[in-house]
């Protein structure tokens, strides 16, 4: 790949490398991840862990308002590790449950991830960026609200951002001096999201991949630990028993 240049030119050369990114980012097998996500109407949120895009599994810790769950996904199940007194109680350590709408799935999807890339029509060279693999160049794109286009990813990224009433979405691409795609980071600005519980709530969640040699071996939980139930709410926000750890 050619890193994009620096002149007159700059702004179609950095189009350019976005857009060949997109390729590449499909091919990607797995990655490790850390993101925030901000709400409206609770305090801020961290999440971490590793994801293989092969076997659509993931294995993560997300920590809200103090209280972390380690939650394990496979495509719309999630395995959630239950605290020891409710594990007590119902004899089972996890408990797992279909997502409804799995939200926050969608939103930073690899596919949303490729469609912003690969649609890219400007880009803004943010220059080097300190990172903990060393100083990183990098590149923004973004998704406005208001962009339409006949291409299928435009039109599936129209929708998307649509029915979740985001102001944007805004891809950063980091680079090393040899071209090579390091880490990249997605970031939904202000969605605007619906729970049958609380109404609608609104935040902004990003979240960085890196460490794509990663070869993670994630493994379910044996059925006979398993306490089978029924739909999950999408941020996992309505499951007080999933909470392990104590509040800080």
């Amino acid at each position: 790949m050619a890193f994009w240049k620096r002149g007159s030119d700059a702004q179609d050369s950095a189009v350019a490398q976005v857009r060949a990114t997109a390729e590449e980012i499909s091919t990607l097998r797995a990655a490790r991840f850390a993101g925030t996500t901000e709400y409206s109407d609770r305090g801020p949120g961290t999440n971490h862990g590793v994801r293989s895009f092969l076997t659509d599994t993931a294995h993560q810790f997300l920590t809200v308002d103090g209280r972390t769950t380690e939650a394990i996904h496979l495509d719309r199940i999630v395995y959630l590790r239950l605290d020891e007194p409710t594990a007590a109680a119902v004899g089972k350590a996890w408990v797992a449950r279909k997502a409804a709408a799995a939200q926050w799935e969608l939103l930073v999807g690899l596919e949303t991830v490729c469609a912003v890339a690969a649609t890219a029509d400007s880009a803004t060279d943010l220059g080097p960026t300190p990172t903990d693999e060393g100083t990183l160049t990098r590149l923004r794109t973004a998704f406005l609200p208001d962009r339409s286009g006949r291409e299928p990813q435009i039109k599936r990224l129209a929708q998307l951002v649509k029915v979740f009433q985001a102001d944007a979405v805004t891809l950063d691409l980091f680079f090393d001096d040899a071209a090579r795609l390091r880490r990249y980071r997605i970031c939904w600005q202000e969605a605007k999201l619906s729970d049958p519980d609380v109404g609608d709530y609104r935040m902004t969640m990003a979240r960085e991949y890196y460490d794509f040699a990663v070869d993670p071996e994630i493994k379910l939980p044996p059925a006979r630990d398993v306490l089978m139930q029924g739909h999950l709410d999408a941020d996992l926000r309505a499951v007080p028993v999933i909470s392990v750890g104590a509040k800080e």
